[in-house]
């Protein structure tokens, strides 16, 4: 899916778990190629559970620490 997703070139990329139910070396492909994209002028905002996932963004937004500080507020 990741592939086809970057066949279109996008300025804008949205990807909802993208490891979820891969092996821990296609994890880590598919993490290095999320974190090469913001490099290459791509916005990829990601969903994900997973930790190693969150440290190949360059930035990240912890919604259940939103949550509990009040929404932000």
């Amino acid at each position: 899916m990741l592939a086809r997703g970057l066949a279109a070139m996008p300025a804008l990329l949205l990807v909802d778990e993208p490891t979820a139910q891969l092996d821990p070396v296609s994890a880590a492909s598919v993490n290095a190629v999320l974190a090469e994209l913001a490099h290459a002028d791509v916005t990829v905002v990601v969903a994900t559970h997973d930790p190693d996932t969150r440290d190949a963004c360059d930035e990240h937004i912890d919604l259940g620490k939103r949550a509990q500080d009040g929404g932000g507020r």
